[in-house]
């Protein structure tokens, strides 16, 4: 009689976890049920937006299950989805960022840099007399002329720069002397891979250098520096291209 009981009783119970199962899942149905698209793509979309996650990943410092936990929070997602999106996600930008490295550090391998001395920069208004004025320069040398919706920055050898001041006083913004460009000549590659100027510029960054103007044109990548960084920024860049440089000295 007693083992009867105790059957019965099993039984009941395995009813009733079974219905305790039921209810849950049920529970947690009702729950999700306001997210339209599926979690993964919320996750993802999540991830792509911040960049400290990004960076974090592609480096492979971060840890997947604390970043799910805070985009599960934040989400209102089962955890299990989120972290089965975030091992997903990390696994694809982790190929993605080692080809892409592989192919910008091949672009820079092949690129020379030439150190220019001596340097100084000009901002002017953008006006139609000053853009008139400065595209008629015959006799003064640039080294670089970019043009914006409100001004104009000349790049060049700081006795061409103080004779173009000196025409142009009237419509100068600022002057920036005793500076050095950092020319960055690449092949045509350049052109077609992503992530080769942002390298350029986080290995300056790294070292703690300020740039204060850049221009490109072509496969040139023109990066002006204070002249007290200039040897520190060769040296950055020599170091990020992975070979001896080709130097050039403006004096």
């Amino acid at each position: 009689m007693r083992k009867l009981i105790q059957k019965r009783q099993k039984v009941f119970q395995m009813v009733q976890n079974k219905k305790h199962a039921r209810k849950a899942a049920k529970s947690r149905r009702k729950k999700y049920a306001h997210t339209k698209t599926s979690a993964a793509s919320r996750v993802f979309a999540e991830l792509a937006a911040d960049v400290h996650y990004t960076k974090a990943i592609e480096l492979g410092i971060a840890n997947r299950s604390a970043i799910a936990a805070q985009l599960c929070k934040k989400l209102k997602l089962p955890p299990l989805a989120v972290k089965i999106a975030v091992t997903r996600w990390a696994q694809d930008q982790q190929k993605q960022g080692a080809r892409m490295a592989q192919r910008t550090s091949k672009v820079l391998s092949r690129s020379a840099i030439r150190l220019q001395d001596d340097v100084s920069v000009l901002v002017l208004e953008n006006n139609p007399q000053a853009h008139r004025a400065v595209f008629a320069l015959q006799d003064e040398r640039m080294l670089s002329v970019v043009v914006s919706f409100t001004s104009m920055t000349l790049i060049g050898p700081t006795e061409s720069i103080a004779a173009v001041q000196k025409k142009l006083s009237n419509h100068a913004l600022k002057t920036l002397e005793g500076l050095c460009l950092l020319q960055l000549s690449s092949t045509e590659e350049i052109e077609e891979v992503p992530g080769v100027y942002a390298a350029v510029l986080d290995a300056l960054a790294r070292k703690g250098i300020n740039v204060l103007e850049s221009s490109s044109c072509y496969t040139d990548t023109n990066i002006v520096v204070r002249r007290s960084d200039a040897v520190k920024a060769f040296e950055a860049l020599e170091e990020a291209c992975g070979k001896g440089m080709q130097k050039q000295s403006g004096r």
